[in-house]
């Protein structure tokens, strides 16, 4: 150890090298603490940091003092070469790490529940019981049980810690209030940032008589309702994984327990609109078109799934029935803007009827000035057809 002191002190090769390993280091901690892709990351990184200082340690000797000052060996030049290469890619992968990798299992972390001191309700019991239950049939579910209580008031930085420390995606905590008479009860859900679903909202309340508590109704509607949204979670994780067959099954059986899904949190026409996705990717496009109708008749203003079905129709050339679910979504949609819905009826139109489409562009650009994609559109259909009328002329 002394005489890597020695040679840090009088290298400035060994010292970038050493910075290098640090970072490398680091930013496997950062991914082990995302649980992004679990334990090998942080293993293989680690391993690299030893490398490099086992380097460090066995090169060191090849630096030598002149008179004149101090002349590196060539396997000491070589290191720091390699070193500076790697230090700008290390900061790249920590940088965007979340990006580089995408969860492919769901891990939940269960808080415990907050009673103020009421006594052990049994909630947690449940929870663990479905949740058990649900990953017997699904491998891509883990799930930890933790001893961290989360209170109401510390729902904006509490979770966010409990799900780095338990390595989670989500975690899952709760709250209840008891009287003589009843009990108000909550169910939460805090997601990472890594996750690209939404629900309507995180967390839903319930107000009961005391003996759905004493009984375990309560305690069971909740564990049932922690099922059903981690069923949805496992389902959206595994489609962006790329296994488009567990998603789907993850959301038929979610459909088949619909009156397990909390409707403030959850709404029966994004799932379908989820099915839908699966059953594209899958190939069977009849039966994300029938999802996709579910989902429009169970919430006529989802737009998202008339833009997808609309993509269907296009696809099939079915062009009259892709601009009609567009238009739909005109003034009326949630989740697609009215200057989105133009531009795509244009796109349907660029080739065919370039005139139209230009229409429509501007249309996009009249009802959202700052749509970028509107204008770029605009300026490419403009620049495309002056560039045919001068060959034309030609």
């Amino acid at each position: 150890m002394s005489d890597i002191i020695a040679f840090l002190k009088r290298s400035w090769s060994a010292s970038v090298v050493l910075a290098s390993g640090t970072i490398i280091l680091a930013g496997a901690v950062a991914l082990f603490a995302n649980a992004a892709v679990g334990i090998v990351p942080l293993a293989i990184c680690a391993a690299v940091t030893s490398v490099w200082v086992a380097a460090l340690y066995m090169f060191g000797a090849r630096t030598q003092f002149t008179g004149a000052g101090y002349r590196y060996g060539r396997h000491t030049r070589i290191v720091a070469a390699i070193t500076l290469c790697v230090l700008p890619l290390a900061l790249l992968v920590v940088v965007l790490q979340p990006v580089l990798w995408t969860p492919s299992h769901l891990r939940i972390a269960i808080a415990r529940f907050d009673d103020r001191g009421a006594g052990a309700s049994g909630v947690e019991e449940k929870i663990r019981e479905q949740l058990d239950d649900l990953s017997s049939r699904h491998r891509s579910l883990r799930f930890v049980m933790t001893k961290e209580v989360i209170a109401p008031e510390e729902r904006g930085r509490k979770p966010m810690t409990v799900a780095l420390l338990s390595r989670a995606n989500i975690v899952v905590w709760g709250w209840y209030r008891k009287t003589d008479s009843d009990v108000l009860a909550a169910a939460a859900f805090t997601t990472m940032p890594s996750v690209n679903w939404v629900l309507l909202k995180s967390e839903s309340s319930v107000q009961v008589p005391v003996s759905d508590l004493n009984q375990f109704r309560l305690q069971e509607r909740i564990g049932r309702t922690v099922s059903a949204l981690s069923l949805f979670a496992l389902g959206v994780t595994r489609l962006e994984a790329g296994d488009p067959a567990e998603a789907a099954d993850c959301f038929e059986e979610l459909l088949s327990r619909r009156n397990d899904i909390p409707r403030d949190m959850l709404h029966h026409a994004t799932v379908y609109y989820w099915l839908a996705q699966a059953k594209r990717e899958i190939g069977d496009v009849d039966a994300a078109l029938s999802a996709l109708a579910s989902a429009i008749s169970s919430n006529p203003r989802h737009g998202r799934a008339r833009v997808l079905r609309a993509e269907i129709y296009a696809s099939r050339d079915d062009i009259e029935a892709a601009v009609r679910d567009l238009l739909a979504t005109l003034g009326s949609s949630d989740g697609v803007s009215d200057a989105e819905a133009l531009v795509k009826v244009g796109d349907l139109y660029a080739e065919r009827q370039p005139d139209l489409a230009l229409w429509y562009y501007r249309s996009a650009v009249r009802a959202d000035p700052s749509y970028v994609v509107a204008l770029k559109r605009q300026d490419e259909l403009i620049r495309r057809t002056r560039r045919r009328t001068e060959a034309r002329l030609l």
